[in-house]
């Protein structure tokens, strides 16, 4: 079934119908005009513009692609959508809707889907977006650095006082910054810098450096800012719109310690490349064939987007940005990598959408980053709920616990009714309890000692938990994108369940009504010409052939024992069985043993059948290897690439090794047979496929039918031809944003 809303399966249904907010409207506007309008009875319900352009491209389409299509497609489209609708309109008609099942696999559902909508939403968007905005400007600034050992209060309180009388010593001008920081800094490039990092962006450094840095303006000193580093002072010597490009390389690698010999040879290189590409070769197709940069090479020399100051040679920054138009290259430019040629790809930044998954990606591996913004996120829930704190009665467990003691050792403590009644915390008119305190910190397992410090670690971790649980009991009042997104997920629950009840279940194929249809379809079912095959797998071609000639020339090579090797192993197991000493504890065995392996020894060069070579040899490389050893079956034309391999070839021919999927191959026919039809046995599979395939169209379409006989259904054609007319597509730039292993971008 290949319609949209016809599913395969119940993971497809609900992903694909989860995954697509509806724009629901009860009446169009003038903005967003009706498409479609459906009545039974009292019930109404209508399809926007807008919510027929969010459903169309749910399925991996592009405005762009959307706005190609034709009338026809979009009409035949809203039909299917329209069939959709009223289906679930039928479930929930029948009450699936308030079926235990259902209501349970819902709240499932939400259970695992909520907890990660909100970090991915009010944690992992926020910082997206904030990311993405500042990324669109870079800073230059100098530090100077105070590093902090320890967490020991007395060495915090020591560095704070070392950088506070720097800070003013310069504030007093009796030092410039950059010769603060030659003197002062503990960071160790500041000797050879002066603590100037030069232009940064967002996303490069620290999250307090980072946020304190943009949070400032140009010629202001900035600090302390505390840091895991230590506490820094920063001066922001300048702000200025970050300026990007997108650029593809080819290298010929050479450093200058390399030799006269190895940089005439590189050069010569690039040479060529440049050449190949005069003569028109695609500029990815070379980099392909001939960049020495391996991982950018891959990628069609891709670098992705680069900004000023992230590549570590600036003569390769001044080429690629001298390039004025997408698809200019560079003229030979030589750096401490090598020569290179430079295409330009794209100026300017990929929208929000593109860079998302980038960005993303840089969030994800900067852990302390999304503490922060966690920590944000509760501050605003806090706020949000006007969260409140009692902390001194949850510090009476510190009070009352002995030194030493634990927090697993909770119900040892004297505590009152009274105690463990106390509000620890309180919001939106919830309150927390000493008594559900403690309940948090057993369920956690927490076994450190008890002191003021842990216990308000605790009372922390726990606020933490409990707001973040009561907002996520009430997204679907905070967060109507929240809301839709569990409409849709109960509506392809609903689809499903219904389509099973009559559709799917119905339609379910047994021999009883399987049979006839094969009597009456027999000619559906038919074997053409097969060929049965044996085979020999092995890993190498050596082994291969000599595995061929064995069976073809009748020349044996593989594991051949002659008379004399007969002979020589038998004189040095009878010279062991002579150094055998009765008073050994293992004499009897011994001696069996040498006796039996004595005996088993015989001349073994003849020539040996298909079938002991392929035991002996054949080889398995995975469990569900497709190569199987030996007798692998009978097969028609295009059904196995091995019998493909002889197919016309007469019963008993051996062909030569062959290659296929990794492995070398020698295939011998067993045998043919003609065409003819297949038994109910054989067509069975078939049979039941085919069945259930055509009895589910038919009462799909009937039960359509039914839908569509007791509803008013009304198309306004006109506002649907004008789908997709007013939306603008997004910019595009390139997506992939490699690195390069040599050129060591900074992102």
């Amino acid at each position: 079934m290949k319609c949209l809303f016809s599913f395969l399966g119940r993971t497809a249904v609900i992903v694909a119908i989860a995954l697509g907010p509806i724009l629901m409207s009860a009446c169009g506007s003038a903005r967003d005009p009706l498409v479609a309008e459906m009545k039974q009875g009292d019930w109404r319900e209508t399809i926007t513009l807008s919510e027929f352009e969010q459903r169309y491209t749910e399925n991996n389409r592009t405005i762009e692609s959307a706005k190609q299509d034709s009338f026809p497609q979009y009409k035949e489209f809203l039909e299917r959508y329209i069939d959709f609708r009223l289906k679930v309109k039928d479930a929930r008609d029948l009450g699936l809707d308030k079926s235990p099942e259902v209501q349970n696999e819902l709240e499932q559902y939400r259970m695992s889907m909520a907890p990660a909508y909100l970090t991915e939403k009010a944690v992992m968007e926020e910082a997206i977006r904030a990311l993405y905005n500042r990324r669109q400007e870079e800073i230059n600034a100098s530090h100077l650095l105070i590093r902090l050992a320890n967490n020991k209060p007395e060495d915090t309180l020591a560095a704070y006082k070392k950088i506070m009388d720097i800070k003013n010593e310069i504030l007093s001008k009796k030092i410039s910054f950059d010769s603060a920081a030659v003197k002062y800094s503990e960071d160790p490039s500041a000797q050879q810098n002066r603590g100037n990092l030069s232009y940064f962006t967002a996303g490069m450094m620290v999250h307090q450096f980072e946020d304190a840095c943009y949070e400032a303006k140009k010629g202001e000193l900035v600090g302390p800012v505390r840091t895991r580093f230590g506490y820094h002072l920063i001066d922001i010597k300048d702000r200025r719109p970050r300026e990007q490009i997108f650029v593809s390389h080819i290298m010929a690698f050479c450093t200058p310690e390399s030799s006269p010999d190895d940089t005439l040879n590189a050069y010569n290189k690039i040479l060529d490349a440049q050449n190949q590409l005069m003569n028109g070769t695609p500029f990815a197709e070379v980099a392909r064939n001939v960049s020495d940069d391996r991982q950018s090479g891959a990628n069609g020399g891709d670098l992705g987007p680069i900004g000023k100051g992230q590549i570590p040679a600036p003569e390769f920054e001044e080429a690629a940005f001298a390039l004025k138009k997408k698809g200019d290259i560079s003229p030979i430019v030589r750096t401490r990598f090598g020569y290179h040629l430079i295409q330009l790809t794209h100026k300017g930044y990929k929208s929000l959408d593109e860079d998302r998954e980038t960005l993303k990606s840089m969030l994800k591996r900067n852990p302390e980053k999304m503490n922060a913004e966690d920590e944000k996120l509760i501050s605003r829930l806090k706020k949000d709920y006007l969260y409140t704190e009692a902390l001194p009665n949850a510090l009476v467990l510190a009070s009352k616990a002995a030194e030493g003691t634990t927090f697993t050792q909770l119900d040892s403590l004297n505590l009152s009714a009274l105690e463990k009644s106390a509000v620890v915390f309180a919001f939106a008119n919830q309150k927390y309890t000493l008594d559900s305190l403690m309940g948090y910190i057993k369920a956690n397992n927490i076994g450190v000692p008890i002191t003021k410090e842990s216990v308000t670690d605790q009372v922390n971790a726990y606020a933490k938990q409990a707001l973040k649980n009561y907002e996520i009991s009430q997204l679907e009042s905070r967060s109507p994108e929240f809301a839709r997104l569990m409409n849709d997920y109960r509506d392809g629950i609903l689809l499903f369940s219904i389509s099973e009840k009559k559709v799917w279940s119905p339609a379910l194929p047994n021999d009883t009504v399987a049979l006839p249809y094969y009597e009456a379809h027999r000619e559906r079912y038919q074997f053409g010409e097969r060929v049965a095959i044996s085979q020999i797998v092995v890993s190498n071609k050596d082994l291969a052939d000599k595995l061929y000639n064995e069976l073809t020339q009748g020349k044996r090579t593989l594991d051949v024992v002659t008379a004399q090797d007969v002979k020589k192993q038998t004189a040095a197991l009878r010279k062991q069985f002579a150094r055998l000493k009765r008073k050994d504890k293992n004499y009897e065995s011994d001696r069996r043993d040498l006796q039996a392996r004595i005996a088993a020894l015989k001349v073994d060069d003849q020539v040996r059948t298909f079938e002991s070579l392929s035991q002996r040899y054949g080889q398995r490389f995975a469990e569900e290897d497709t190569l199987k050893i030996g007798f692998v079956g009978l097969f028609q034309k295009g059904e196995n690439k091995s019998a493909d391999a002889v197919f016309t070839q007469p019963k008993g021919f051996i062909n030569p090794p062959t290659q296929i999927d990794g492995a070398f191959v020698v295939i011998r026919v067993d045998g043919k047979e003609a065409p003819r039809p297949k038994t109910f046995e054989e067509a069975r599979p078939e049979v039941y496929s085919q069945y259930q395939e055509e009895t589910s169209k038919r009462l799909e379409s009937q039960w359509n039918s039914m839908l569509r006989s007791k509803t008013e259904i009304k198309i306004d054609d006109e506002t649907l031809s004008k789908a997709f007319r007013f939306v603008e597509p997004k910019t595009s730039a390139p997506t992939n944003a490699n690195t390069t292993a040599t050129l060591d971008v900074k992102n």
